[in-house]
């Protein structure tokens, strides 16, 4: 018999094992809210949302923020998993979001259409077939963020104390009801093993939300039974596309050394390793120099985070035919 401190780990783990999966196969939609490209191909159920695309919400935000309003936003609409599940994903990354901190986002963000009926809920979000549970939660998740222009003070403070608490209980409500009326069983998530004696949640951790999920999906490709790497490498290249290679990245002091990059070289050469395991190590070579050139500032880093960043896309490109 397991204790509660032992499930809370293992849904823990469980929460880092899929965050950074990516559901749909083809392309999203750009931050540009004015966005009515058509060549979408086929949509998830949970991708679009009162007519916008969730990922136009997802850009600007923090990863565990970000996280949590991915959860949030699919409970229900991916057949793949029940909405209790990832309603539980979402209640553990805001757990370990400190209600205390404001969560700061774009003024633009704040102000679109859509953000305002988000941030409204309840019988807005009903013409959009938007439950009022659901609509209960994304009013409570939008107003913990933080208007750039609006100072802090008691009052903001104990407001955004207010939602944080009430988008929690919202989420156990929700679990518990779920949890009652399910008869579905959650499926074991994957798992990531080390490569070259680097743990992948030390090194994903520090990385904002895109940039994480193509290094899941190029970790994980392969290692899933009955799933072929190329579906992983295809996740990858669509969440690489939405990566501006020419903006800075600062990365923790060190974040290098647990990045073995000298063989990564080696490997990137044809030498140091064996053949089945070359196509995907030659692909982290490329994404950790991109992250280790675009963590430079100097104007000499420029052209080698473009090479790393356009060679990476041609070995997912190749790996996907």
């Amino acid at each position: 018999m397991t204790t509660p401190q032992a499930d809370e780990n293992n849904l823990k783990q469980s929460a880092k094992e899929i965050i950074t999966s990516i559901i749909h196969q083809g392309r999203w939609g750009t931050t540009d809210t004015h966005d009515t490209d058509t060549n979408d191909d086929t949509l998830e159920p949970h991708e679009d949302f009162m007519g916008t695309k969730l990922w136009d919400f997802i850009q600007p935000l923090p990863r565990h923020v970000g996280t949590i309003l991915y959860y949030i936003w699919r409970a229900g609409l991916d057949p793949s998993e029940t909405a209790a599940h990832d309603y539980k994903i979402a209640l553990i990354y805001l757990k370990e979001l400190n209600p205390n901190a404001a969560i700061t986002v774009p003024q633009w963000f704040l102000e679109t259409d859509r953000f305002k009926k988000l941030y409204n809920g309840k019988e807005e979000l009903a013409p959009y077939g938007v439950s009022q549970a659901k609509a209960n939660m994304l009013h409570h998740y939008t107003r913990m963020l933080k208007h750039p222009g609006v100072p802090e003070s008691t009052q903001y403070f104990y407001q955004r104390k207010h939602h944080y608490d009430a988008l929690r209980e919202a989420l156990e409500d929700a679990i518990e009801a779920e949890t009652r009326s399910s008869t579905n069983k959650e499926p074991t998530p994957e798992t990531c093993p080390d490569i070259l004696g680097m743990d992948f949640w030390k090194i994903v951790k520090p990385l904002p939300f895109t940039e994480g999920n193509v290094l899941k999906c190029i970790w994980q490709a392969g290692t899933k039974d009955g799933v072929p790497a190329s579906e992983d490498y295809t996740k990858a290249l669509a969440y690489l596309k939405h990566i501006d290679h020419e903006q800075d990245l600062q990365l923790p002091d060190g974040y290098f050394d647990d990045v073995p990059l000298e063989y990564l070289r080696r490997v990137e050469h044809g030498r140091g390793t064996i053949l089945e395991a070359r196509e995907k190590l030659s692909m982290l070579h490329h994404f950790f120099n991109m992250l280790l050139y675009r963590n430079l500032t100097e104007a000499h880093a420029k052209y080698p985070r473009k090479h790393h960043y356009e060679a990476l896309q041609q070995e997912l490109v190749d790996a996907t035919k």
